[in-house]
């Protein structure tokens, strides 16, 4: 999920809730503007913005990448 404040920001927690209600594996990326205006950047979420919201789900343990 690319991260974006204003375009769907709202909904970081519910894909996270959808990690344990449907098994899914959820990635947040922070949105990477390419121009320089003041507009785009300030869609910027930061993934520690990001994992702040998150904090009131309790502990996240990260995905391993199982080789085989």
């Amino acid at each position: 999920m690319v991260v974006m404040r204003g375009e769907n920001d709202d909904e970081v927690i519910d894909f996270a809730r959808m990690t344990v209600d449907r098994g899914w594996n959820v990635r947040y990326i922070e949105y990477m503007p390419f121009s320089a205006s003041v507009a785009e950047s300030a869609r910027l979420v930061s993934s520690r913005e990001i994992k702040k919201r998150l904090d009131v789900l309790g502990h996240m343990e990260a995905l391993r990448h199982r080789e085989g």
